[in-house]
């Protein structure tokens, strides 16, 4: 469905309905990827505008799941707040959870090792960026990676932090393996904390504040080097304290609390989702909105909406 609306007679607002959602702006034109004949009375445009193709928020390869998972342990959390959660880490296949006699698992007590939180994060910035990291940096940081006996399957996530300071080598202490490449070191709160503050701080929109401090009770247990990165968490409403305002920097995080972290991290980067833009122009003839075959084949190509702000 498109419909037509004149202002002031000095342009025209298309509003193009999708599937879920309606898309307009006083001084954008949203059309199809064709040609739309113009209904009598609304004024014809002579003027060349320029064109943008954006991808629809709803539509776009961070859209939100639908819950489906099922774990016969559900039950045990310490807060019913979790589950939710842990059903969407699971359809975001960002924690699947075990398979252990005919049963599904997700183990909401058992604490998370410095690999898969790192392996977590590198997971939703790969989404977010739709880049892998190259094999090159892998390569790279191998030498270093294998003398830690790091886990071969978290390679590419700790390449990727280690190449974007999101890890130093000192804290590949933490992510060390013993002699059969298995890490069992547990994470701390606040060391998840840091670690998913320095992924958010990369992204545009998401910066760490000088003289950052936080209002927590029990804030003087925090290092001073990983309050920027926590109060960032706090602001994003990513990484809160309990109910007494304590955010146990030391405390082992769950599986039900990194859960939490992950699926609203990986919500709040599809909210703020930049769109893919490509400039051209395209002029309006008569009654009819001609577009290009660039622009129409980028729709198609893509699964993109066409804006033309005048």
């Amino acid at each position: 469905t498109v419909l037509y609306k004149v202002t002031n007679g000095e342009y025209i607002e298309i509003l193009r309905k999708t599937k879920e959602i309606f898309t307009i702006s006083c001084d954008i034109i949203m059309i199809s990827d064709r040609e739309q004949t113009l209904p009598k009375g609304v004024k014809r445009m002579k003027k060349m505008v320029t064109f943008v193709t954006a991808a629809s928020l709803l539509m776009g390869s961070m859209a939100m799941p639908v819950y489906g998972a099922t774990f016969a342990d559900i039950n045990t959390v310490t807060w019913d707040g979790f589950k939710p959660f842990l059903e969407q880490a699971a359809e975001l296949k960002l924690m699947n959870g075990y398979d252990e006699g005919g049963k599904k698992l997700c183990k909401p007590r058992n604490n998370v090792t410095y690999c898969e939180a790192v392996q977590l994060m590198y997971s939703i910035m790969k989404v977010y960026t739709k880049q892998d990291v190259s094999d090159s940096t892998v390569t790279k940081w191998k030498p270093i990676m294998s003398a830690y006996n790091i886990p071969d399957w978290a390679y590419k996530a700790t390449a990727y932090s280690l190449e974007n300071a999101i890890l130093t080598t000192t804290d590949l202490n933490n992510l060390q393996g013993n002699a059969n490449k298995i890490n069992t070191k547990a994470a701390t709160r606040e060391d998840v904390g840091v670690i998913f503050g320095k992924a958010l701080d990369r992204v545009q929109g998401y910066d760490t504040k000088a003289g950052a401090a936080l209002s927590y009770k029990d804030k003087a247990q925090i290092s001073a080097a990983a309050v920027p990165y926590l109060e960032l968490l706090y602001r994003a409403n990513l990484m809160v304290g309990d109910t007494d305002n304590k955010f146990n920097p030391k405390a082992n995080i769950s599986r039900a609390e990194m859960a939490v972290l992950s699926v609203k991290s990986y919500n709040k980067l599809a909210e703020n989702k930049a769109p893919e833009v490509t400039t051209g122009t395209v002029a309006a003839e008569g009654e009819r909105i001609k577009i290009s075959p660039r622009a129409r084949r980028a729709a198609e190509n893509k699964g993109l909406d066409i804006s033309l702000a005048i």
